[in-house]
């Protein structure tokens, strides 16, 4: 007779017997997910919206890459292209149904968990927040505080993603406090740069920091929500608004540093050298 599979344990020198499985992907069953499955899991939304991210960022990169070469390659212009081309590569990877798990809830429900957003997170959300504190010429120890704290909020929301009950809602507490850090950080830099008369470009940064705070505030709330949370939406509208916060946060945010805060800082320089030349 075959006995089910259980728990690994090990009987430690007193007799107790400690388990060697942890709980951090309490819920997250890996052993009969597939690809394929997924794929044809996938609703006809589903994978155009993923297709859509995929395209959109894919060519935002290569745009990116191009007007980097275009312009000396700034610093800026490079990071907003590894930020695009990291995250065109998950949305391929869902796309073809890598990087999604199944996860079954403490009420047997089961929900699809895409992991592979935390992967693209873990790389490029800090990418993004590295822009700005370099457009306002932050310290290094405030670069580390802003990256770090990101790469923490983004740690805490995935392992959240795999818990089960009060679990994953503690975790998504953790993740959340540190979101407030980093905006209250970011907000702080706007105060820093109203308060410097060398730097012309306060407006564009603000907008910068708009469309940072309004495309990162989609994710925790999209988490309570979907399938990471409260399931109350449809995983269609969960992965669409996901994709729009995305385009948002990387093609949005690197064409307006390209062409709306470079620009004018561009325009600035030349009127300056006009005036010392006269």
């Amino acid at each position: 007779m075959t006995t089910p599979m259980t728990s690994v344990v090990h009987p430690d020198p007193g007799g107790v017997q400690l388990p060697v499985a942890t709980h951090i992907l309490e819920g997250i069953n890996f052993s009969s997910d597939s690809p394929s499955t997924f794929q044809n899991e996938f609703t006809d939304p589903i994978k155009h919206f993923l297709l859509i991210g995929f395209l959109a960022l894919f060519v935002g990169a290569i745009v990116f890459m191009f007007m980097s070469f275009q312009r000396g390659q700034k610093v800026a212009d490079n990071i907003i292209f590894i930020a695009a081309i990291v995250s065109a590569g998950a949305y391929y990877m869902m796309m073809n149904g890598y990087g999604v798990v199944h996860k079954t809830e403490a009420d047997e429900t089961v929900v699809t968990i895409f992991w592979a957003r935390y992967v693209d997170r873990f790389f490029t959300t800090p990418l993004i927040l590295l822009n700005i504190a370099l457009l306002v010429r932050a310290e290094a120890g405030e670069i580390v505080m802003l990256v770090g704290n990101d790469v923490l909020m983004v740690l805490a929301g995935a392992i959240g993603s795999t818990q089960l009950g009060s679990s994953k809602w503690i975790w998504w507490f953790i993740s959340m406090v540190f979101f407030v850090l980093i905006f209250l950080q970011l907000f702080g830099f706007l105060a820093k740069v109203r308060d410097d008369e060398d730097v012309s470009t306060t407006q564009g940064i603000k907008i910068l920091v708009a469309i940072t705070f309004i495309s990162f505030c989609v994710y925790p709330i999209m988490w309570v929500l979907g399938s990471e949370g409260l399931s109350a939406v449809s995983l269609n509208f969960e992965v669409g608004l996901i994709c729009l916060a995305d385009l948002v946060s990387k093609i949005a945010f690197g064409f307006y540093l390209m062409f709306g805060i470079d620009s004018k800082a561009e325009e600035t320089v030349d009127t300056a050298e006009r005036t010392s030349l006269v």
